[in-house]
């Protein structure tokens, strides 16, 4: 009897952790894209060889919480929740230097929070589905910035 019991339980845990409780995260859009300064993913030059992780994206819309994704050597990054709500958002990345030992931005803040300038457009029709917003090219922005 307490066999049978326990077998009951086991299973349902395991639909609570496969299907979760609560609203569903199919109904939020998952993001993904690429990120790359000069044509190469973000690396340090003359540098230890890059982790996972090595440097941060995020997505932000004002006034909502931001939202994280996980990176990648490749420069890729996947938002690691579903984007509640479609809009507009700013893409936010932050390039950490290790030889600075401070955390320091490579990047000089050029793509934080306040001062990204990559607006993004998460459009409604993709709820439930994944978004690969592309490539963004860093100096491109950089550049337009200086002129």
């Amino acid at each position: 009897m307490h066999l049978r019991r326990s077998i009951q339980v086991i299973l349902a845990l395991t639909v609570v952790a496969a299907f979760g409780c609560g609203p569903s995260s199919s109904k939020g859009v998952h993001v993904k894209g690429i990120v790359l300064l000069n044509g190469q993913p973000l690396a340090i030059e003359n540098g230890p060889p890059m982790e996972d992780g090595a440097f941060e994206v995020s997505l932000y819309a004002h006034g909502k919480e931001e939202i994280p994704a996980a990176t990648a050597t490749d420069g890729s990054f996947e938002c690691l929740t579903p984007l509640a709500e479609p809009g507009k958002y700013k893409l936010v990345v932050l390039f950490p230097d290790p030889a600075q030992g401070d955390g320091s931005d490579s990047l000089g803040g050029k793509f934080d929070m306040d001062k990204s300038p990559i607006s993004v457009d998460i459009p409604e029709d993709q709820r439930g589905k994944t978004l690969d917003l592309g490539t963004f090219e860093l100096s491109k922005y950089m550049e337009a910035e200086s002129n």
